[in-house]
């Protein structure tokens, strides 16, 4: 079913005095893993000028101190706004998953630029809803050490109901890596209980990481028909000889949950 959240609605003056858009963020980054549905409303009071003012989003990949540049809401045509009035934008629910995929945050507002003239200001009042079909878990960071081609799994998480699991998104950050040590997300089920699992799976990344740098691994499917309960994990260890490998890694993953 997934849990629909309701911001507090936030006050905001803005201006412009071109063309181009100004950006006015009024929520906060918002963990954007199993983010489904959004919907808004932007009611504007005490106009001057001609505004055109538009809901936008911005997301981050891995951290937000590193976002991507700012992009409109597809399908929602800027609402040109001359005179105080009240919206919901868009209309009808807009379908968010497809533009979070590959993203950890999300943060919404709105641009605004003059449609006409050179000035226009006006008091935005910005309120968002959005259901979310997953949940973050807890944060897990370590340091591996890899002295062969012998695979390692460890759990990164504790087992939990694999009931309307679809798939998990991780978002991983590896650093300090030295040697020829590969790793993996992976993970493990059990049909009836805890106490007797099934192997690990393979690999699930599009590729395993074997150097510095930070990703998000958008949503990996996992496979659980028949299966009570699954656990997350990574699987490592060197991609050739035998010069031991370590790295420094810090995961923060997601659940995504079936609609």
């Amino acid at each position: 079913m997934g849990i629909i959240t309701v911001l507090p609605e936030v006050n905001q003056a803005v201006s412009a005095t071109s063309s181009s858009y100004v950006y006015f963020w009024l929520t906060r980054y918002i963990a954007c893993m199993g983010m489904d549905m959004a919907q808004s409303t932007i009611k504007v009071a005490n106009v001057t000028g001609n505004l055109q003012v538009t809901p936008f989003v911005q997301f981050a990949e891995v951290r937000p101190d590193k976002p991507r540049a700012p992009g409109g809401i597809p399908s929602v045509t800027p609402t040109v706004i001359s005179t105080n009035s009240e919206n919901i934008v868009p209309a009808s629910d807009y379908a968010i998953a497809a533009a979070a995929a590959g993203n950890t945050y999300a943060r919404f507002g709105v641009g605004c630029k003059v449609s006409s003239g050179s000035f226009g200001n006006a008091d935005v009042a910005f309120q968002l809803s959005f259901l979310q079909l997953g949940m973050l878990l807890t944060p897990w960071s370590g340091h591996l050490v890899a002295t062969s081609t012998t695979t390692i799994f460890i759990p990164i998480a504790a087992w939990m109901p694999a009931l309307n699991v679809k798939a998990f998104e991780a978002t991983i950050v590896i650093s300090d890596i030295t040697g020829l040590c590969a790793v993996d997300l992976v993970y493990r089920t059990a049909a009836k209980s805890t106490e007797d699992p099934d192997a690990w799976s393979a690999g699930i990344l599009t590729a395993a990481l074997t150097a510095n740098g930070e990703t998000n691994s958008g949503e990996r499917t996992v496979s659980l028909t028949g299966k009570m309960w699954v656990q997350p994990g990574l699987m490592y260890k060197l991609t050739s000889g035998t010069t031991p490998g370590q790295v420094d890694i810090n995961v923060l993953l997601g659940v995504r949950q079936a609609a």
